[in-house]
């Protein structure tokens, strides 16, 4: 059933065709899916899965619009950025700005 946008403007209901939702379950994964009779459909879901690696700790899956994400405090983060650039690196920086004084195009050298 499909109602026309025109009466819908008119001040006409708009009614809802479909209208299923799970509840969060224990594990945070819940499911909602509606539609109205303006051919309106929404559908979301999130499922966290848990599973065990080796070593014993316990990592969950997410699933989401955004698709798989892995989520656990022990995954690897990266460092804050900007990073402080290493001595070595710096003196380089420093060693080659002095060696191309002077110079028109030290980088095509």
């Amino acid at each position: 059933m499909s109602i026309p946008v025109a009466s819908v403007l008119a001040g006409g209901c708009i009614p809802i065709i479909r209208d299923e939702r799970v509840h969060p379950a224990a594990n945070g994964a819940y499911n909602f899916d509606a539609s109205s009779g303006t051919n309106l459909a929404v559908q979301e879901a999130l499922n966290r899965e848990p599973f065990t690696v080796p070593d014993g700790q316990v990592l969950y899956l997410w699933f989401d619009v955004n698709g798989y994400q892995l989520q656990s405090p022990f995954l690897p983060v990266a460092h804050a950025f900007p990073h402080p650039i290493l001595a070595h690196a710096l003196e380089q920086i420093e060693q080659r700005q002095e060696s191309s004084k002077g110079q028109v195009n030290p980088s095509r050298q």
